[in-house]
């Protein structure tokens, strides 16, 4: 719904405040490259703040690709791009004068201002603002892909002040989101610090740094050692002496472990259980739940597309029931964006069962689990994954690869300790990820409502000496609709009339 505007706005079309709005082409592959004449720009080269980043990966097109096959989307500085495919939709840049030409594919388009109607500025900023809109409404109402129509583009009404209000709320927003743009980056940069945090406490812990003031104030614990002994002889277990020294030659850079700890490999104090190959003519709308791979994310799991088998069949395969709390890894495509595809199950996860490709541990009395949890996700292990992982298309990692990884190993009371103290740690960085997240939406919650007064007038005040919006839009149309200098005239009718006579 319209907001009413202040004396000397009016709403006009996006087609009518600009020259051109043309969405872009994509070339094939081959007709594009890191060098090349003409910059062609990507919706990754678009960003959140109207600048753009052509810094990552840049693309470029040949001239004579970027005036015939390409020439519907040509851009020249000064042109507002905004990505129409998402999520996320709101990206906005105004392309800069470091060349003299641009082309951009087809998930964006191009607003080529009118410079006496519009200021490209105040566009980009209107635009960012209502592609808030669009999100919105998209993810109400669509999974998956968002697109807006080209057409909506062009239809869309734009509140127009005067063209010299215009500058002022542009300079306005330029110092008022200058603050919150700084202030974002800022909590951006925060996440990778506590990552990199997060890495030093868990190499730490695997050093044995964590816990050297434990260690000296219980010097007579047990050596992990004689545990070890004791649990070979009174399991039946054979362990891969494969894996026992793959896991030692990997394991050089644990150098000057404490005395009462062992490099062993994870074969030595857990099995990883295989889930089983079921039928995919077996699957059923209802019954037990199957557990994927693609049902794995890094420490948690979710149940948006799941296969089930029914409950007739679940009583063959009770070995492969999963229970609250085991430790699961997906073995293929083991790595996302988010990290390692291993988790720990809850409640909410079972009923289950172990569909194959996915990994149990089952853990023997030498380890708690909440060490080797924190083992799994350390950057010694997931180094030894990427190392192990085979295949391109899909990478996968096998059971002997997950086994063979280096563990370095401390007494079991030490482990404990180690847990404890992790898991503080971790709770900590929690926290400061949830403030960093909250900060986050706070400020982003301030832009859009300082947009929002910027686009109803009440960001700047009005002077009464500005020309209407409305008389300069009006000339504007008159200009348009006025015939070219070749076009047909129509005949006077005072002429016809004469002649009639």
């Amino acid at each position: 719904m319209k907001s009413e505007l202040p004396v000397g706005w009016v709403y006009a079309k996006a087609s009518d405040v600009c020259v051109s709005i043309p969405n872009g082409s994509t070339p094939k592959a081959h007709l594009m490259a890191t060098r090349g004449d003409v910059p062609f720009v990507k919706v990754y080269n678009l960003t959140f703040d109207g600048s753009l980043d052509f810094t990552r990966d840049p693309t470029f097109v040949s001239r004579e690709t970027h005036e015939t096959l390409l020439r519907r989307s040509r851009a020249m500085p000064g042109d507002v791009l905004m990505n129409i495919v998402g999520p996320p939709l709101g990206k906005v840049s105004v392309l800069p004068d470091t060349f003299p030409e641009w082309n951009f594919n087809q998930a964006i388009v191009a607003f080529r201002a009118r410079s006496e109607a519009i200021d490209n500025r105040y566009l980009a900023n209107f635009l960012s603002h209502e592609a808030e809109a669009w999100a919105s409404k998209f993810s109400k109402a669509t999974v998956g892909q968002h697109n807006v129509a080209v057409s909506d583009c062009r239809s869309l009404e734009v509140p127009l002040p005067p063209i010299n209000e215009q500058r002022r709320i542009v300079a306005k927003l330029d110092a008022l989101l200058a603050r919150s743009r700084h202030a974002k980056q800022a909590l951006a940069s925060i996440p990778a610090l506590i990552e990199r945090f997060r890495q030093s406490v868990l190499a730490a812990a695997f050093r044995g740094d964590l816990t050297r003031d434990w260690r000296e104030q219980n010097p007579e614990v047990e050596p992990v050692s004689t545990l070890l002994a004791r649990e070979a002889r009174s399991t039946k277990r054979r362990v891969s002496r494969q894996a026992i020294a793959q896991a030692r030659a990997a394991g050089a850079k644990f150098d000057d472990l404490p005395s009462t700890w062992e490099l062993t490999s994870v074969a030595r104090v857990a099995e990883l259980q295989p889930g089983y190959a079921f039928k995919s003519s077996w699957f059923s709308a209802q019954g037990i739940r199957l557990l994927r791979g693609t049902n794995i994310v890094p420490g948690a799991t979710r149940w948006e597309d799941t296969v089930h088998l029914s409950e007739e069949r679940r009583r063959e395969f009770s070995e492969y029931e999963l229970r609250a709390g085991d430790l699961v890894i997906a073995m293929d495509r083991p790595f996302v964006s988010a990290g390692l595809k291993i988790a720990r199950l809850t409640s909410k996860d079972v009923p289950s069962l172990l569909l194959q490709r996915v990994g149990r541990f089952r853990l023997g009395n030498a380890i708690y689990e909440d060490f080797l949890l924190a083992y799994l996700n350390s950057d010694h292990f997931k180094s030894h994954i990427r190392d192990q992982a085979t295949g391109t298309q899909l990478p996968h990692i096998s059971g002997n690869d997950i086994e063979s990884a280096p563990l370095p190993l401390p007494p079991l009371a030490e482990q404990e300790q180690i847990s404890r103290r992790i898991g503080a740690a971790m709770a900590a960085l929690e926290r400061m990820s949830h403030e960093v997240t909250s900060a986050t939406s706070r400020i982003a919650v301030l832009e859009s409502t300082i947009l929002q007064h910027a686009f109803r007038g009440e960001l700047v005040p009005q002077e009464p000496s500005d020309e209407p919006a409305s008389a300069l839009l009006q000339r504007i149309r008159a200009e348009r609709d006025k015939p070219g200098d070749n076009e047909p005239r129509p005949r006077s009718k005072r002429r016809r009339d004469a002649k009639v006579a």
